[in-house]
């Protein structure tokens, strides 16, 4: 059975590297780098850039384990956090530019629809959910999205997220997540997000 914990800085590269191998082929990210061979090379530099400037010092990183094996996570920006700082995003612009290259642009262009459409009640972002492509269907997923939702109701606060894969909002409906606006149109090709809101339990809808 997986056990849950905060990821610390030494995490980072396993984390990144778990990221990419379990987004290889997510929508966004073929968006983002629709070369396969490039979106290999360069995941692991944008994930990792993003863990150790922005989400792991926020403190919202869960890390699942089986024993000492790292075998899921869950990225969590905390109320307030889900927006980078101004000093995260200068420390992490050069590892940016390694990551993204000419597809920065559509990076920013990316980044600007998201911030657009996020909702600006103080609330929990559920902002990435891996497991290894081994375990998947086995509840670890389940089990770290439970840890950070019950963390989010002890202190009576919301949670918000956006599905990359229409196939995945059974899922985070089975845990309490409901539509929330209309989905987030990424680009001319019709790739999209489905946001998804989440009131803590037992507050009102």
């Amino acid at each position: 059975m997986a056990t849950i914990r905060s990821a610390k800085a030494d995490d980072i590269q396993a984390l990144a590297e778990l990221l990419s191998i379990a987004f290889y082929r997510d929508p966004v990210m073929c968006h983002l780098w629709p070369n396969d061979k490039q979106r290999a090379a360069r995941m692991p530099i944008y994930f990792a850039t993003n863990l150790r400037h922005h989400h792991v010092p926020a403190g919202g990183v869960d890390v699942a384990e089986d024993g000492s094996t790292i075998i899921g996570v869950a990225v969590w920006d905390p109320p307030g956090h889900w927006t980078q700082s101004t000093t995260g995003l200068l420390r992490s612009l050069p590892a940016l530019v390694r990551a993204l290259g000419t597809r920065l642009p559509v990076a920013a262009r990316l980044r600007r629809t998201l911030d657009a459409a996020h909702p600006r009640t103080p609330h929990w972002y559920m902002c990435l959910l891996a497991t290894k492509p081994e375990l998947q269907t086995t509840g670890v997923a389940r089990t770290l999205l439970t840890h950070g939702l019950g963390r989010a109701d002890a202190a009576g606060e919301p949670t918000y997220g956006a599905a990359t894969r229409a196939v995945m909002t059974p899922f985070y409906r089975s845990l309490g997540f409901e539509d929330y606006g209309d989905p987030i149109d990424l680009s001319s090709s019709g790739t999209q997000l489905l946001p998804l809101w989440r009131d803590a339990s037992g507050t009102d809808s």
